[in-house]
């Protein structure tokens, strides 16, 4: 029996199943749509809870059993526009959360659970994805780092760096003045771009900066439909950010979308010659039979040049995940822990359509070493921590479907994991 079952509700769908090794406890249902998750410095639970605002849960575990109970639920940011990202300030004096096309800062006492003095931090970000995902990194805490992504396929254009899209930005928190907000398209440093929902970014314990991305779907290639296999989500690395300079940044590194998309099961992939596992190679969303085709000019190139975008291209001008991940996971939240692995959420893919297995729904666990990933046989050491029974049946809306990642700041053990289409909080712990 897992410990603390007296406290799993009656679940309105087969209850997960946790990796051996592994134990998970129920925390609450209170919730409407949890996203992003973070503690505070006095231990509350702080919940971007979409269409609600930000809710903070006071937790508590007992010393006798060792099972969490939810003490207490307040209001702590009301506002039904937020829709995803939340940060904090390392002074823990601050609260940072994003919707569609802003990001505000608050105020914030952490003995009251009180948020206070709304600033707007960041505007010009379009509609055309909400989750805007925000670090904070604990290395670099005058930097505030802004994702966007879009829900466009492939389509074979160039990414273009002036339009704010699919791409990971860095703010000097130390330069905002009151009343005078940062544009998103104008100011701040571009990280990496041509990334098409790298919606989980974290940081390592040495301060390097990782996206996973949600790739592009469906997918053709030669009049073919490959959606069912490709293209791998990715696993990317950024680098440190220490000794970066907004002003005069480094050149941002190109991950190849909306032209390029990383090799899963290249035997499904029509004209394979030569590519392998992680490989970038051109496709599109749409059925175009023939490859290569003519892009527009790439950004800086002079007027009137033209690319081919074809295999070799996405080979060589653009930059190859650290890892490939298995198709349609949609991971939505990184956390890397103490012993150099690191844990993600799979929020599961309802994109691709019809003959497209429903992968991901699941906590797992990626096997590193200094925040690398040990790669293995190329796709790289990954563990199934916490999973939907019966092959993700009932999903996306009557099933576990995680998306948030906290780490308890006193109780190294206890990982808690939000899951937003039935509003629960878990608690997962290793024994």
């Amino acid at each position: 029996m897992r410990p603390c079952d007296a406290n799993d509700p009656t679940f309105p769908y087969p209850p997960p199943i946790v990796a051996s090794g592994w134990h998970f406890q129920h925390l609450t249902s209170s919730l409407v749509h949890p996203r992003m998750i973070e503690f505070d410095s006095k231990g509350t639970l702080l919940v971007l809870d979409v269409g609600v605002g930000i809710v903070g849960l006071r937790a508590r575990q007992d010393p006798s059993t060792r099972c969490w109970e939810a003490s207490e639920k307040v209001s702590v940011v009301n506002d039904t526009t937020l829709t995803h990202g939340l940060a904090l300030g390392k002074d823990g004096h601050s609260i940072y959360a994003s919707s569609d096309t802003s990001v505000f800062r608050w105020t914030y006492d952490a003995v009251a659970s009180l948020a206070f003095d709304m600033q707007t931090i960041v505007t010009g970000m379009s509609h055309d994805n909400g989750t805007r995902t925000l670090l904070i990194p604990s290395h670099n805490p005058h930097l505030l780092l802004v994702q966007t992504g879009t829900r466009i396929g492939a389509d074979g254009t160039l990414p273009v760096v002036s339009t704010g899209q699919n791409q990971i930005k860095a703010f000097d928190l130390t330069t905002v003045k009151a009343g005078e907000p940062f544009d998103f398209l104008k100011d701040g440093a571009v990280l990496a771009y041509g990334l098409r929902n790298a919606v989980a970014v974290g940081e390592d314990s040495l301060g390097a900066i990782w996206s996973l991305e949600n790739g592009a779907n469906p997918l053709f290639r030669a009049g073919v439909d490959i959606t069912a296999d490709e293209p791998a989500e990715e696993m990317n690395y950024h680098g440190t950010l220490a000794g970066l300079d907004i002003i005069s940044p480094r050149p941002a590194s190109d991950f190849g979308f909306p032209a390029c998309s990383t090799a899963w099961n290249v035997s499904d992939i029509p004209l394979n010659t030569g590519l392998r596992v992680d490989d970038q190679f051109f496709a599109t969303s749409t059925n175009i039979t023939a490859i290569p085709i003519l892009l527009e000019s790439p950004v800086g190139a002079p007027e009137g040049t033209v690319i081919k975008a074809n295999d070799a291209f996405c080979l060589h001008n653009t930059t190859r995940p650290i890892l490939p991940l298995q198709p349609h996971l949609a991971p939505l939240d990184i956390k890397f822990l103490p012993d150099g692995n690191a844990l993600f959420t799979s929020h599961g893919s309802t994109e691709a359509g019809p003959g497209v297995p429903l992968n991901g729904y699941k906590v797992a666990l990626i096997f590193g070493s200094s925040g690398f990933p040990i790669i293995g046989d190329g796709r790289g050491k990954i563990e199934d921590v916490l999973i939907n029974q019966h092959d993700n049946q009932g999903c996306p809306d009557a099933c576990f479907r995680p998306a948030g990642i906290a780490l308890h700041p006193t109780q190294s053990n206890a990982v808690f994991v939000s899951a937003d289409s039935t509003g629960d909080i878990f608690v997962l712990s290793r024994y």
